[in-house]
C-alpha cells in the first residue's frame, strides 16, 4: 500500500483501511458467493488486481477517481495489471451521502468523462477516460418500482465507484452482459431480501 499526492489513501490489497477491508469482504463474501460478477473471483484471487482508494468526504471523490484512473491506466499499459482481472474501487467513507445526491453526482461525472475528450483520438495514450468504465454502488441502492432484493446488485458497504477496462466488457459482448443481468435478477429474487440483508450485514 502507499500514498498518492492527492487526497485519500491508496490501499493495495486492503491492508490499511477498515472501509477498504469492508469492501474487500463484500466482494469476497457476498458478490462472489452469489455470482453477481463473473470477474470478481479472479480479481480477489489475483494479487494486486483489486486496488482500493478511500476518501473521507464526497468533495474528494472526483479527484480520487481521476488519480485512480491514471494509476489504473498506467498499470494496464505497463502490464503490471491484467485488464481481465484488474478493478479499482474509489470509496467514500461518509455513508451519510444520500443515494439521490450520490447518483446525481455520478451521472454528472460520467457525462464529464465521456465529453472531456470526445473530439480527441480515442486511441491516444492521453485519452484515458474512454478506455475505462465507471460503475456506481451505494449502501442504500434501490431500483424504482422493483422488488427490494434487486437493489442488492448495486449495494456496497459505502458509496463507491468502480473502474474497469472497457475493452474487457466490450469483448464479452452485449449477449453476455444481458445474460449476467438476467442471472443476477434470478439469483436475487430466489434468495430474497431478508436473506440478502442478513448476508450483507455480516460483511465486515
Amino acid at each position: 500500500s502507499g500514498d498518492t499526492d492527492t487526497a485519500g489513501t491508496w490501499d493495495d490489497g486492503c491492508t490499511a483501511s477498515k472501509v477498504a477491508d469492508e469492501t474487500w469482504q463484500w466482494c469476497e463474501n457476498f458478490v462472489i458467493p452469489l455470482s453477481l460478477c463473473p470477474w470478481a473471483a479472479a480479481s480477489v484471487q489475483t494479487a494486486g488486481a483489486m486496488q482500493l482508494y478511500t476518501v473521507a468526504s464526497p468533495n474528494e471523490m472526483e479527484q480520487a477517481i481521476d488519480a485512480a484512473s491514471r494509476l489504473f491506466h498506467d498499470g494496464i499499459l505497463s502490464q503490471r495489471l491484467d485488464p481481465n482481472t484488474a478493478i479499482s474501487f474509489v470509496i467514500c467513507e461518509n455513508n451519510s451521502w444520500e443515494l439521490t445526491d450520490f447518483y446525481d453526482w455520478f451521472c454528472q461525472l460520467e457525462e464529464k468523462y465521456w465529453d472531456e475528450n470526445l473530439d480527441s483520438d480515442l486511441d491516444s495514450v492521453d485519452n484515458i477516460q474512454h478506455k475505462m468504465t465507471l460503475a456506481p454502488f451505494h449502501p442504500d441502492w434501490a431500483f424504482d418500482g422493483d422488488l427490494p432484493e434487486l437493489g442488492f446488485e448495486k449495494k456496497a458497504p459505502h458509496p463507491t465507484v468502480t473502474i474497469v477496462w472497457t475493452a474487457v466488457i466490450d469483448a464479452a459482448g452485449e449477449v453476455a452482459a444481458n445474460k449476467i443481468a438476467a442471472q443476477n435478477e434470478a439469483t436475487l429474487r430466489q434468495t430474497g431480501a431478508a436473506a440478502l440483508q442478513g448476508g450483507s450485514s455480516r460483511v465486515g
